[in-house]
C-alpha cells in the first residue's frame, strides 16, 4: 500500500456508515415532528456538512434549519430577540427529550443524543430576502448576540459543490481530512469546518492532479499563512465568517495549523526522497497515531 493508498484508506474509515445515516434520519424525523407541532414553520431543512456530503463518521453532527413564519418571530414593528427564540426552541425540545442534554450554542440549539455521538443542531431562522451573488433565498438566523444575521445555506452549498466538481471531488475529501485531523486530539482543534470548506473553495487549494497529501498540506499551509483571520463571505451574504469563535480558540487553531503544516511538508519531502518509513512516521504524527500503519511507498 502506498502513502496515497493510506490516504484513501483513511478517507474510507471516516466515511459515515449506513448506521450513522439511519440514526441521524431517525433523530431528524423525530425532531422535525416536534418542531412542526409546536412552531409555525414552513419547513425544517437539512443544512450543514451532511447536506453537502462532507460529514465524517461519528464526529460530524447534523444541522437543521427551522424555517419559522414571520408571525412567529415578530414583536410589534420589529422582531423578537434571537435569544428568546433559541430559548423557546430549547424548552420545547427539552420537553420532548427530558432525559437528553439540550443546550444552546452560538447559533443553534444542540440535542446531544447518545452521549453526544449523534448530536443534532437546530438553527431557527426566517426568510429575509433573495440576495447575494447567486440570488438565492437569504434567511435571518441567530448571530450569537441576541440579534439576527443573514445566511443562505443553498447559496453556500452551491458555491462549495461547484468548487468540489472543479477539483475532481478532492475539495470535500480534503475538508473531511481536516475535520478528522481536528478531532485527533483532546480537546479537538477549535477550527470552524464551514470556514474551512468556504476557504478551500475560494482559494482553489485542491486541483484534480494533486495527491491528497499535497492538497491537505496546501490547505494547512494556506490556513496557517492566513492566521485564521475571518473570511469575507465569497457569495456576499454572511459578512465576515470566523475561523473560531474566540481569540483564544483562533490562536490555538493557528498554532496547531503551523505545527501540522510543517510536519505534512516534511512527510511529502520524505516520500519524494524515497524514505517511505519516515514519510509514514511523520504522517502518523500529523494525525496523532490514526494514519493507516500499513501504508508504505511504492517500490
Amino acid at each position: 500500500m502506498t502513502i496515497a493508498d493510506g490516504f484513501k484508506t483513511l478517507l474510507a474509515r471516516i466515511e459515515p456508515t449506513a448506521r450513522d445515516s439511519t440514526v441521524y434520519d431517525t433523530h431528524r424525523q423525530s425532531i422535525t415532528r416536534r418542531l412542526e407541532t409546536v412552531f409555525s414553520t414552513t419547513k425544517v431543512d437539512l443544512i450543514g456538512s451532511y447536506s453537502r456530503g462532507s460529514g465524517i463518521r461519528s464526529i460530524s453532527d447534523i444541522d437543521l434549519l427551522l424555517k419559522l413564519k414571520r408571525d412567529e418571530v415578530r414583536r410589534g414593528n420589529g422582531y423578537k430577540s434571537s435569544t428568546t427564540i433559541l430559548e423557546h426552541v430549547r424548552t420545547e425540545l427539552l420537553n420532548r427529550y427530558p432525559n437528553t442534554s439540550v443546550v444552546r450554542d452560538v447559533h443553534a440549539v444542540v440535542v446531544k443524543f447518545a452521549d453526544n455521538q449523534y448530536p443534532v443542531d437546530v438553527v431557527p431562522g426566517f426568510y429575509y430576502q433573495q440576495g447575494g451573488a447567486l440570488n438565492y433565498p437569504v434567511f435571518a438566523i441567530p448571530n450569537g448576540a441576541g440579534g439576527w444575521m443573514p445566511a443562505s445555506p443553498q447559496a453556500h452549498n452551491k458555491f462549495i459543490n461547484d468548487a468540489d466538481v472543479r477539483s475532481g471531488g478532492k475539495l470535500k475529501r480534503t475538508a473531511k481530512l481536516i475535520k478528522f485531523w481536528r478531532h485527533c486530539r483532546t480537546p479537538s482543534i477549535p477550527l470552524n469546518s464551514f470556514y474551512v470548506e468556504l476557504f478551500l473553495a475560494q482559494e482553489k487549494v485542491c486541483l484534480p492532479a494533486m495527491s491528497y497529501g499535497v492538497c491537505f498540506n496546501n490547505a494547512l499551509a494556506k490556513l496557517a499563512n492566513r492566521q485564521c483571520q475571518p473570511l469575507s463571505d465569497p457569495v456576499g451574504i454572511s459578512g465576515q465568517i470566523p475561523a473560531a469563535h474566540t481569540e483564544d480558540k483562533r490562536r490555538k487553531a493557528q498554532e496547531a495549523l503551523i505545527a501540522s503544516a510543517n510536519r505534512a511538508y516534511r512527510a511529502i519531502q520524505a516520500e519524494k526522497n524515497g524514505n517511505a518509513g519516515e514519510a509514514l512516521r511523520v504522517w502518523d504524527l500529523v494525525f496523532n497515531g490514526y494514519f493507516p500503519k500499513n501504508a508504505v511507498a511504492a517500490a
